[in-house]
Formats: C-alpha cells, structure tokens, sequence
C-alpha cells in the first residue's frame, strides 16, 4: 500500500513539471538519484576523483541521457521526424 501511494505521489510529481524538458528531468531523476549515492559509495571506498568515481559519473549520466532519450522518442517525437531521420540516414 505505502509502495504504490509512492508510484501514484511519483508519477504525479512528473506530470505537474510545466514543460516536456522538466518531465523527462523529473521521470529519469531515480536514476541520478542512484548513481550519486553509488558515487559517494565509491568515495568513501577510494579517493574523491579515482578512476572509478569518474567511471560511475560517466555510465551514470550516459544512463540519464538514454532515459531521456527513449522519454523522448516514445511521447515527444513526432512520426514524419523520425521517418526523414531514417531516410538521413539510408543515403
């Protein structure tokens, strides 16, 4: 019960963000979230810039852009905009 009131309060919090850029912000925010707590794991482990602090940081924020990026393309892009990507490049 105390589990899907938090889903229902989450969801609720991305659709009340006034712009598509603030929704895919607020919708993909656990996954920054995630990875600054494994980060500051990782700098407790190890020193605050080793090469795996910097290595969680980056897939961190490659996986921020890839939910962003599907948020995108699954509700925001429009038809006829991916169809001439393709064709872009096809040729």
């Amino acid at each position: 019960m105390i589990f899907f009131a938090g889903v229902l309060f989450f969801l609720g919090w991305i659709f009340l963000a006034s712009t598509p850029e603030q929704r895919m912000d607020r919708a993909c925010a656990p996954i920054s979230w995630g990875g600054q707590l494994v980060e500051a794991g990782g700098e407790l482990a190890t020193e605050p810039n080793s090469t795996t602090v910097r290595l969680i940081r980056e897939y961190t924020d490659k996986g921020v852009y890839g939910c962003q990026y599907i948020i995108w393309r699954a509700f925001y892009a429009h038809p006829d905009q991916l169809e001439s990507e393709t064709e872009e490049q096809e040729v």
